[in-house]
């Protein structure tokens, strides 16, 4: 199902990949609840391309934002 929600971005990934011919990595995020958790979390997408073809990748997190660690 993540794989799914991610599709769009893979995509772009790549439609870029294809044309510049280098790898591309792009991140997006969306709120996702399996049937086992909870409540909803944040997962954050790692959608990379390259010469070896698609790699994506999760993160499962209940953190909310994005600032950066000091």
């Amino acid at each position: 199902r993540l794989l799914q929600r991610a599709a769009s971005l893979m995509n772009i990934a790549k439609e870029l990949f294809t044309a510049k011919k280098t790898s591309i990595t792009l991140f997006g995020e969306f709120s996702y609840q399996a049937d086992s958790w909870p409540r909803p979390y944040r997962v954050i997408v790692k959608a990379e391309y390259n010469h070896k073809g698609p790699n994506t990748r999760f993160i499962v997190t209940n953190l909310t934002g994005s600032t950066p660690l000091s």
